[in-house]
């Protein structure tokens, strides 16, 4: 028993011991080591940002050993490494589209080991509701017009009995139009807005009715627009994809032509001598449109049916003054200018053209235009001579006509009366024709002729406009050259009675505020200017609508509120009266 007795006793210390053993092993085991600790802090996952908008990735991470580094995703593609504290990012969204983006962050310890967590957020412009209603009428008798179709994006109704309309949906910021249907007695019109916040808009829309015959002026007849409510420095800023964009829209409105006003500035100014340059602008940061850029414009318009006029006037500027005076001081102050003067001038100017002749001939141009601004070299009172005069205009058209074969257009200015402009000074009354002799006449293929300050009439009918430009009309019955017009009109109230422009190139918040914005008053210049050239036996070779762009930020501009420009630019795009040019244009 006594050896019974020790062997069990014996037994259950060794059991013990391998217990207690056992429990000390694990014991000492050490634990292993355990991948960062990862949360996105900002952005949280389902937020939303708007295109362009900054947005701060912030993280929290906590690993048992320093971390290595810490990379930051978007869309699958590293956009920042970062090996030491603050580990954050700030991804600029910039052009990246709206829809679905994965923000992913992966965090790496000295111990290589990974954590790694993603947010889905939604790039998405914020959203407004807009909603118009009001009625749609007849602009010539005001008649209430029924089942008119009104078209707000994709959304559609059609006016009530009485003419009555109301539309609406939510829309992004950006500028859009009520889109009014044709019909088979009216023409179409758009009415274009700019949306920035919700907006209740109460706005009667008008349609002009269709005439009831059109003459067909024929394939030749000119149907342009002039790019530009401004100087065209801005043609390095916006070349060539503000070019192109408004190509694409002018198939559209019919149009078959398009031109640039790139004037020759002039750099050096003095009793005795004048030079001349397209690449010495001092007003401006940038140049006019050069050689090559015209080549290329040349032919972007052409692959869209367009033919293109090349247009150069002189431009005065704060040129270097060799005499004391700038340049307008010496050309404007009404003295005879010295013969050397006008030989410099002309030598100058010559010079110019002919580079770009030579670039429109090759390029089966059909115009070039000469003009606007040049009213003090048009007439013989500003020489020693008129025969000076004559030689020194013959010898320029006839170096160009050594390069080019298509038409050479002079555009002088036509003021029926004096006029406010957008700066509140006034423009007197004038006809720059008044001072062609023949000699001059007989160079150049066709004259043109600014339409603008039309009536002193205020709110005039379009039977009214009609009858201006009909008036303005008989004084060329004897001029015996084709005519082509170039039509300013702002869509502000007064677009008829003021003459000039409101160019959205220059900052316009001030003196915009003078000016309401009226597209109806701008649509009837335009109709009342249409159907006079419907009716008139005048030769009238083509119509040219200034201002027209499908564009809204200059870059070296801003910030500008060219939204504001825009509406009461001369432009007629998105207004009513791009409707009148469309249907015009479209049966002329």
């Amino acid at each position: 028993m006594k050896n019974k007795f020790s062997y069990n006793k014996l037994l259950f210390i060794l059991i013990v011991f391998l217990i207690f053993s056992c429990s000390d092993s694990h014991e000492d085991e050490e634990e292993p080591p355990t991948a960062p600790v990862l949360t996105i802090v900002e952005p949280t996952d389902g937020s939303s940002f708007a295109p362009g908008e900054g947005i701060t990735i912030t993280i929290s991470a906590e690993a048992q050993t320093d971390i290595q580094y810490v990379k930051f995703y978007v869309q699958d593609e590293v956009k920042e490494h970062l090996e030491t504290p603050p580990f954050y990012y700030i991804w600029d969204t910039g052009d990246e589209p709206e829809g679905t983006c994965i923000i992913k962050v992966v965090v790496c310890d000295q111990n290589e080991l990974q954590s790694t967590q993603s947010v889905t957020i939604y790039i998405a412009k914020p959203r407004y509701t807009v909603s118009f209603s009001g009625v749609v009428k007849s602009r010539q008798n005001g008649e209430n017009l029924s089942g008119i179709n009104i078209m707000l994006e994709q959304n559609q109704v059609s006016s009530g009995t009485g003419g009555e309309y109301s539309i609406g949906g939510q829309l992004t910021e950006g500028s859009y139009a009520l889109r009014v249907e044709a019909t088979n007695s009216c023409m179409g019109t758009n009415y274009g807005f700019d949306l920035t916040e919700d907006a209740t808009k109460t706005t009667d829309l008008y349609l002009y009715q269709k005439p009831a015959s059109v003459n067909k002026k024929g394939i030749s007849f000119i149907k342009g627009v002039s790019m530009f409510d401004a100087g065209p420095w801005m043609g390095q800023d916006l070349f060539p994809d503000v070019f192109s964009s408004t190509f694409d829209e002018l198939s559209a409105m019919n149009s078959n032509l398009i031109t640039v006003f790139d004037p020759v500035f002039v750099t050096v100014a003095g009793t005795d001598t004048v030079k001349m340059s397209t690449t010495a602008n001092t007003e401006y940061e940038w140049d006019m449109l050069s050689l090559s850029q015209y080549e290329t414009l040349t032919d972007l318009a052409s692959q869209k049916g367009l033919n293109f006029m090349y247009w150069f006037g002189v431009w005065p500027q704060e040129e270097e003054q060799l005499s004391g005076k700038s340049f307008n001081s010496i050309v404007f102050e009404g003295e005879v200018l010295s013969d050397a003067f006008w030989d410099d001038w002309f030598a100058e100017y010559s010079r110019i053209l002919v580079d770009y002749a030579k670039i429109a001939e090759s390029k089966n141009v059909p115009y070039i235009s000469l003009g606007h601004g040049l009213n003090y070299a048009t007439s013989p009172s500003q020489f020693s001579s008129e025969d000076l005069h004559n030689t020194l205009w013959t010898k320029l058209i006839g170096d160009l006509r050594e390069f080019y074969s298509g038409d050479i257009v002079y555009f002088g200015t036509n003021r029926p009366f004096s006029a406010q402009n957008y700066e509140g000074g006034t423009e007197v009354e004038y006809y720059e024709d008044g001072g062609y002799n023949e000699t001059f006449k007989n160079l150049f293929d066709a004259f043109g002729i600014i339409i603008s300050n039309i009536t002193t009439t205020e709110d005039p009918t379009v039977a009214q406009l009609k009858s201006a430009v009909t008036d303005i009309f008989s004084r060329y019955e004897n001029f015996e050259k084709p005519i082509i017009l170039w039509v300013w009109s702002p869509s502000v109230d007064g677009s008829a009675n003021r003459y000039g422009h409101l160019e959205p190139v220059l900052d316009v918040n001030t003196v915009s505020s003078n000016f309401e914005v009226n597209f109806y008053e701008q649509a009837d210049v335009y109709e009342g200017i249409m159907e006079a050239v419907n009716e008139t036996d005048l030769d009238i070779l083509g119509i040219i609508s200034h201002g027209y762009m499908y564009f809204d930020q200059f870059e070296k501009y801003e910030p500008r509120n060219m939204n504001t420009a825009f509406n009461k630019a001369a432009s007629v795009r998105n207004k009513p009266a791009e409707e009148i040019l469309k249907f015009w244009f479209g049966n002329m």
